[in-house]
């Protein structure tokens, strides 16, 4: 029985290791799929995903007393906002 050389063997081994790391990312990427859409609630618009003003404040209202929702109900609406000369 011939003995293999040293450099046969590390070939061998290079191969194996490409062989198995190849197979690693072809499963993995088998399992990797497009995210399921978010769900859309009876109150948004389809094609904005904005909440309607009724929606709206349902979730003020549902949120929390110390959560974001709670303290945009207690800034006050004053209309239009300025002109900045942005278009």
């Amino acid at each position: 029985m011939a003995r293999r050389s040293p450099a046969r063997s590390r070939i061998g081994v290079r191969l194996l290791l490409a062989v198995l790391g190849l197979l690693l990312l072809v499963g993995g990427l088998a399992t990797c799929g497009t995210p399921a859409p978010a769900p859309r609630s009876a109150g948004t618009d389809p094609t904005t995903g904005r909440l309607s003003d009724t929606a709206a404040d349902t979730a003020i209202r549902a949120g929390a007393p110390t959560s974001a929702l709670a303290a945009l109900a207690d800034v006050p609406v004053k209309g239009r906002a300025p002109r900045t000369g942005y278009q």
